[in-house]
């Protein structure tokens, strides 16, 4: 009977081992960002759903004959903030609705929606970041790492509007979406 136990127990223990490498290698899997973007999409669509986004309030209008974009991956800067995916819902080339994915889970996080619509969604893109930091700091060097990020800040308290991160001279610098250069981003009072 004991040899019975123990190998019970020992199957049990693999087991667990199996289980907390497979959640651990999908965990990171979600975190760097490597869902892929049909997944992206398909997480945002249920999320929107399953929150009744598209028959009920405001969204219902602006979600209507919207056609879901290939997602922009967002890398957070924050350590209490996930990295996430924002997927635009775009009608007649006008960007309505933007959906949140989070990669560490692979989960629909929240939406906004623009009653106008936007005619380009993300304003700025990394070329013209980059022209922004050529044309606003002297004597620039090589740039590097042109990547989308955000974090609370006073410079941009909500995650659809991220900045673009540009490593100059050793530093990194941040340009808006409202084409401001800011060489930090500062913590609001909102966030502590």
């Amino acid at each position: 009977m004991e040899e019975k136990g123990v190998s019970s127990t020992v199957t049990i223990v693999i087991v667990a081992i199996v289980v907390v490498i497979a959640i651990g290698t999908y965990l990171l899997y979600r975190e760097e960002g490597l869902i892929s973007g049909n997944e992206v999409v398909e997480i945002a669509i249920e999320g929107l759903e399953n929150h009744r986004l598209f028959v009920t309030g405001p969204f219902a209008q602006y979600l209507a004959n919207t056609v879901p974009k290939e997602p922009i991956y967002v890398e957070s800067i924050d350590d209490g903030f996930p990295n996430y995916y924002l997927v635009p819902f775009v009608r007649n080339g006008r960007t309505w609705v933007v959906a949140t994915v989070n990669t560490e889970l692979g989960t629909f996080t929240g939406a906004s929606y623009y009653e106008n619509g936007l005619a380009e969604y993300l304003v700025i893109s990394a070329g013209k970041a980059s022209e922004i930091v050529r044309g606003e700091i002297e004597n620039v060097g090589p740039l590097r790492d042109v990547k989308l990020v955000w974090k609370p800040c006073e410079q941009s308290w909500q995650p659809y509007a991220p900045f673009w991160a540009v490593e100059v001279d050793g530093k990194t610098v941040y340009v808006g979406q409202d084409g401001q250069l800011y060489e930090e981003l500062t913590r609001g009072k909102l966030w502590g």
